[in-house]
């Protein structure tokens, strides 16, 4: 309808807009805002008009809503075409082309299209219409991430249009930009760096993890006060995540295959050891708060929230969906290769932490927990733990959400509680890491809260045959670091 009303008012109001002086030079004819032309998002010539000036001139606002629309139209695309695999998989949607099989027109066979249009669309002169772009280039890697290149095998097929995804992700990310496209920006850079797409360019990937590094560093600025309070804490929570989902991919390669780690990835190591206080306080903080939300605890008086205004009902039902797809990503984060902080004289602290970091998967220490800092970990885990038995996802205290953290690699088998096993694939690498002999050592861990926790697991492990083979696999390491620690200690 926004289509044809706009069409039918141009056509009445052409001649005069022709003549408008604010249209360019000379009345350019590209600058003409009568009938929507194929090339009104590519265009680039004439000055930019904002979106949220009011116009004497109503057919140029109604050309923006025009725009708006149909990028609003567009972005709905990878989700409307459905679930049939011929949308996503070239070599497949060819074969029907050919055979005549069904219809032809699948979302594959445009992605060249499709792509250019949503990356025109994120770096168009209207701000307001740049996240639409972004966010439907991050839907675009989403459904076509893993699609094989059949002319190059070996390769994906987004790896040919690694620079407009970059290009799109670090014009989204600029210090310029609001919190929406800011937003929008973090979870496309997010999805490049975990996917494979940018997986042997060195450049890229160190060029991307620069851009969601520049934030953090000014992680106090990242505050937007004309707009809602919750709009700020979403953006940290979001800058939060891209760092802990990064940290979790690389991770996935450290465990599964040491010697085939990417050399891309393999140098962000030392980056991650560095940065590694700092983000896990504000994990750990981020967590703390999300515990709030999830049991309304009466925390002590002197307690000061990470997430400014995360008391008030409104602000946590705001944040409450963004957390829920996080925390899994933050929680496996803090864990992995997690370090004792030592109390003593700096001399043994050294000592301790070269000791550590020879024990650890990467090679470096990481995050530094304090005692008070692992017992609470301990516990959120416990929890979770003991979540997978919940036999309805609506009685979850602490929601799964839509988040995808798997560094100890791919489920063993089918079983009749999915959401249960996902769970586990979360929280069961987190006891293997805070199990480390580095906590024993410390006095962070005892026998006596191992054998409480191996109790905890025999009880919620027995439920079916396929429960128990499948739990008792992603278990296997931490029981075995467990049980190694318990025979030192002579039980």
């Amino acid at each position: 309808m926004v289509l044809a009303t706009s069409t039918g008012r141009n056509a009445g109001m052409s001649s005069n807009v022709d003549h408008d002086p604010s249209n360019g030079v000379e009345g350019e004819a590209t600058l003409n805002f009568g009938d929507d032309d194929e090339n009104m998002v590519s265009s680039s010539k004439g000055m930019a008009i904002d979106a949220y000036t009011v116009s004497p001139n109503r057919d140029k606002l109604l050309r923006y809503r025009t725009r708006l629309f149909a990028a609003e139209c567009l972005s709905c695309l990878p989700v409307a075409v459905g679930t049939n695999p011929s949308h996503f998989d070239l070599s497949l949607a060819r074969r029907q082309r050919v055979t005549g099989q069904g219809s032809s027109d699948w979302l594959v066979l445009h992605i060249q299209e499709l792509i250019s249009l949503a990356y025109q669309i994120s770096t168009i002169q209207f701000e307001s219409m740049q996240p639409i772009g972004v966010g439907l280039l991050c839907s675009i890697v989403e459904k076509f991430e893993m699609t094989s290149d059949p002319e190059l095998p070996g390769h994906l097929l987004l790896e040919q249009y690694q620079a407009q995804l970059v290009s799109a992700v670090r014009i989204a990310l600029d210090t310029s930009s609001g919190p929406i496209l800011l937003e929008a920006g973090l979870k496309l850079a997010t999805k490049m760096l975990t996917s494979g797409i940018i997986s042997g360019d060195q450049v890229a990937v160190k060029r991307i993890f620069s851009l969601i590094s520049r934030p953090l560093d000014d992680f106090k600025d990242l505050y937007y006060p004309s707009f809602a309070e919750w709009v700020s804490c979403q953006i940290q929570i979001r800058l939060l995540a891209a760092h802990a989902s990064l940290k979790c991919y690389t991770y996935a390669f450290l465990r599964r295959h040491h010697t085939g780690v990417p050399d891309e990835y393999l140098a962000l190591l030392p980056l991650f050891a560095k940065s590694s206080r700092i983000l896990g306080k504000y994990w750990i903080w981020i967590l703390k708060d999300y515990s709030y939300i999830c049991f309304r605890l009466h925390l002590k008086r002197n307690w000061k929230p990470f997430l400014d205004g995360i008391q008030s009902p409104f602000v946590s039902s705001k944040l409450h969906p963004c957390l829920d797809e996080t925390w899994p990503v933050i929680l496996q984060a803090l864990a992995l290769d997690a370090v004792p902080m030592n109390l003593d004289i700096s001399g043994t602290k050294q000592a301790i932490e070269n000791e550590s970091a020879n024990a650890t998967v990467s090679g470096y220490s990481m995050v530094e927990l304090e005692p008070e800092e692992f017992r609470f970990l301990w516990g959120f885990a416990l929890l979770v733990l003991f979540q997978g038995q919940q036999p309805s996802p609506g009685k979850q205290i602490i929601p799964l959400g839509s988040a995808k953290a798997k560094p100890s690699g791919d489920s063993p088998v089918e079983e009749t509680n999915p959401l249960g096993l996902k769970l586990y694939e979360i929280v069961l690498p987190v006891f293997q890491f805070l199990a480390m002999e580095r906590f024993f050592s410390m006095g962070f861990l005892t026998i006596d809260i191992c054998q409480e926790l191996l109790q905890a697991f025999k009880s919620v492990c027995g439920l079916t045959l396929f429960g128990i083979r499948a739990r008792l696999s992603l278990a296997h390491p931490m029981l075995f670091d467990i049980g190694r620690q318990q025979l030192s200690e002579g039980v």
